[in-house]
């Protein structure tokens, strides 16, 4: 079986809770169960060095990374209007793939699960900067 993560929670220049979720998850199914292949998908345009260094102590024997070459945000606003398929970018790899922030992107390969970590974007809108509420608001609706 092969079994992709979004690394975007873990990429970024401060780690979230989402992001220690996922570390923390990610770590725990990568001991429990060796004999799977997993790869941690990500979009980077500037400074993927950076993001490989970043990953490093996230990545096991059996964990690949798999930098896509597009602007992350970029990415994520496009989608809300023009469908780009994610698999475009990261193939068909995957049997299954994980989001943990929210939005899954259309035309995934394989099957896919997202967590909703909290309902902060219902219960507490204002303490959200306006350009995540609003991509949130569209990812959870689909």
């Amino acid at each position: 079986m092969n079994i992709a993560f979004d690394a975007s929670p873990l990429i970024g220049d401060n780690i979230s809770g989402v992001g220690w979720c996922e570390a923390n998850l990610t770590d725990a199914l990568m001991r429990l169960h060796p004999e799977i292949n997993y790869r941690f998908e990500y979009f980077t345009l500037r400074s993927p060095e950076e993001k490989v260094r970043r990953m490093q102590p996230f990545v096991r024997e059996n964990t690949a990374l798999h930098p896509a070459r597009f602007s992350p945000i970029i990415y994520r606003m496009m989608t809300n209007f023009v469908p780009l398929p994610y698999c475009a970018f990261h193939g068909t790899w995957a049997d299954l793939t994980h989001f943990f922030n929210y939005i899954v992107p259309p035309f995934v390969h394989g099957k896919t699960i997202a967590t909703v970590h909290d309902m902060v974007l219902h219960a507490y809108p204002e303490t959200m900067q306006k350009r995540t509420r609003i991509l949130l608001q569209l990812g959870l609706k689909r």
